[in-house]
């Protein structure tokens, strides 16, 4: 009788679901059972959607002939690591075209095994930067930030009543979104609006509360506060010898 023993290669992923920060490398977990054997390795990374070689590496060493250009000079393996079985690997300057599924397969000559690796991409939102213009007796408050992806943007007044506004999301071209949210008012009107920026995929939440009242005998202040960090501004604003006291509160966390 003869007998023939099969080899399988377990390829352990310690984590399935990889968030991408703008600005930070990405590295992508793979790990596979070195006692398998290390001859004739070979690491692959691909994309699931379209099959594009991201990485490779056989007979020893880097092999990039193959890899896409999407990826170029932005990919490396952990190569001292893969004899104690660290497959891994680290994507630099990621962007929004990285999201997706990516398939990570080892290879030695006792077999092949291989699992799924799934990218997100996103980055917190900026302090928003505030704009004020005033048409007549409206008032126009333009609040502008930077981040990744669309945020879930909301304005009311301080009863939780919706009010309306515009807002406009567009590629910045630097891997980010611009937001612009537009809210006009009346500013004989004394009244109070919060403004709500949430980033649900990093877990950020932006509020702005802003107090409108027509008062001549109190300073215009802007209140900042943060959790941490304290910071308070005073801002003199007038038109048309009407003085308008304008106070928001930032809550971001």
């Amino acid at each position: 009788h003869s007998w023939h023993i099969l080899y399988y290669i377990y390829v352990l992923l310690v984590q399935e679901e990889v968030l991408a920060i703008h600005g930070r490398p990405a590295v992508l977990r793979c790990s596979f059972d070195s006692a398998a054997g290390m001859d004739n390795l070979v690491v692959t990374w691909q994309r699931v959607e379209d099959n594009k070689v991201v990485h490779s590496f056989y007979h020893g060493k880097d092999q990039l002939d193959l890899q896409s250009v999407l990826y170029k000079n932005r990919t490396e393996l952990y190569n001292s690591e893969l004899q104690a079985g660290n497959a891994s690997l680290m994507l630099h300057k990621v962007g929004p075209q990285d999201e997706g599924k990516y398939l990570c397969t080892v290879s030695t000559s006792r077999g092949t095994s291989n699992a799924q690796v799934q990218v997100k991409y996103g980055a917190l939102f900026s302090e928003p930067k505030l704009t004020i213009k005033t048409h007549g007796s409206n008032i126009t408050l333009l609040y502008e930030s930077e981040g990744y992806p669309e945020p879930e943007t909301s304005w009311q007044d301080l009863s939780q009543q919706n009010v309306s506004y515009d807002t406009e999301v567009v590629p910045s071209g630097s891997d980010l979104l611009t937001l612009r949210t537009k809210l006009t008012v009346n500013g004989d009107q004394n009244r109070s609006y919060r403004l709500t920026v949430r980033n649900r995929l990093l877990g950020q939440l932006i509020e702005r509360d802003l107090v409108f009242s027509d008062v001549s005998s109190r300073s215009d202040t802007v209140t900042v506060r943060r959790s941490r960090v304290g910071l308070v501004c005073v801002i003199f604003y007038v038109s048309f010898f009407t003085l308008f006291i304008i106070a928001f509160t930032i809550s971001q966390r």
